[in-house]
Order: structure tokens, then sequence, then C-alpha cells
């Protein structure tokens, strides 16, 4: 997990493992967070908190807060909203995972930090299979897909051999049960909604997951590099243990 000065984060798996931008939506404008007009920044080892104030969250504030999880590897991202206007939504895109390692092998301090972006570039053989909360993102097939291979990782029926050398690799994600999740076009990350209104087509996919919020309400968000099939109901105890787990 790559964390840093502004609430935009990557997974480094070793290797490149996609990037994870945050965005908010309401009456017809919409932002990353990352362009929030302020950012509170707090570090602890293990954690990072956000606190987001904008025009857009009215009086209200967004709190942001992202952890290891202690049993495998990957993230969870709590997302905390006070006094928030009605109509808000807010939108998580993932993607541009390659495997690619990195001169200084992910080492964020020296590596240029824009090798953690969600580049399009990035995202050229990501292959998704979409479920109602959750996602599957394929990456670092050794060879070029077919169309027909396309269509059936996108619809569950492609079958990997988990012992195979040259099977892809696998990340997992699973977001709030009333989540939309779709893939859009990793060129069009101008602001969240254009993003999610783009090509579902594209040949730089990501996915996208947008959820409706209530003025004061939180959200667990997690990705991952195994299916564990986990349920989101389990989600509030594996962010209580993971923020056990950083202290000790």
């Amino acid at each position: 997990m790559e964390a840093g000065d502004l609430p935009e984060f990557a997974m480094y798996m070793p290797g490149m493992g996609g990037n994870c931008r945050i965005g908010i939506m309401i009456n017809g404008k919409s932002k990353w967070i990352t362009e929030a007009a302020h950012i509170k920044t707090m570090y602890r080892p293990g954690s990072m908190i956000y606190e987001i104030s904008d025009a857009l969250l009215n009086k209200g504030m967004l709190t942001i807060t992202i952890l290891a999880l202690d049993d495998s590897d990957g993230m969870i991202i709590q997302t905390k909203s006070a006094n928030t206007p009605p109509g808000l939504s807010l939108v998580i895109a993932y993607g541009g995972a390659t495997g690619k390692k990195f001169s200084r092998d992910g080492d964020i301090g020296a590596d240029p930090e824009s090798s953690f972006y969600l580049q399009p570039a990035y995202c050229k053989d990501n292959q998704y299979q979409l479920q109602k909360n959750s996602f599957r993102l394929y990456y670092g097939f050794t060879k070029p897909l077919s169309e027909e291979d396309r269509y059936e990782i996108q619809h569950g029926k492609k079958q990997f051999d988990t012992a195979a050398k040259d099977k892809p690799k696998l990340i997992s994600g699973l977001f709030p049960e009333q989540a939309v999740l779709r893939i859009a076009d990793a060129n069009q990350q101008q602001n969240p909604i254009i993003l999610t209104g783009s090509d579902a087509h594209s040949k730089t996919p990501l996915v996208t997951a947008s959820v409706k919020v209530s003025p004061n309400s939180v959200y667990y968000w997690l990705i991952e590099s195994q299916d564990k099939k986990r349920k989101y109901s389990e989600t509030a105890a594996l962010f209580t243990r993971a923020e056990t787990d950083r202290k000790k």
C-alpha cells in the first residue's frame, strides 16, 4: 500500500498493483478529492487519515482513513461523512495493475510519484469481472488475449489453472452493498462525472463504484491481492482488526 500527502492510493505487490482515486459528485458538479479546497493529512504508522472540506460538501466534512489489511496483501478504506449535503455521491475509481517493478522496487520516496498514478497505459491488459458490489481484476497475461478470452473472463466463464506458471495475477475489490459498479475509460479522468459516463468498452478499462452518501454515514472499501469471498457485513470488523494490528 502506498499513500502520501494527498488522498490517492496505490498497491505495490511488489510490482504495480493499481491505483485508487476517490471523487465526489453533486448537482452536476464533481471533482477528485485530491483537488479539494482543504485537505488535512494525518500520518500514523500503518495508516493515513485525511479530512476533506470543499464547497461541494457545503459545510460538511469527509474523513478518509486507509489501513493495510492484517490478513492479506491489501487495503481497507473507511469513508465517513459528517453533515454533508443531500444528493452527494462518492465515487471510487480503481485500475492500472501491471505487475511492473519500478527502479527502486516501489519506494515512493525514490521512484517518481507519477509511477503510481492511474495511467491509461497501465490499464491496457486489465480484464474485469463485475458482480453486484465486488469485482475481480485479472492482469499480467503472458500472451495476447483473443476476443473469446476477453468475453469469457468478463462473464465469469474463464477458468484458470491456479498451479500454472503463466496464470494471470488477481486483485479483488469489495464495496458497499448499494454501490453501482461499471467499467469506464481510463483516458477520461478529467473529473468523476466524465469518467463514470465514459465508454465501458474502452481498451484502457478501469472500474468505478458510486454510492449515494447520506449526511452522516460510514462506508468501507476493500481491495486485496486475492479473492477471499468476503461479505460486506465483515468489513467493519476487518477495519477494526487492521487498526488493532497497526497499534502492535
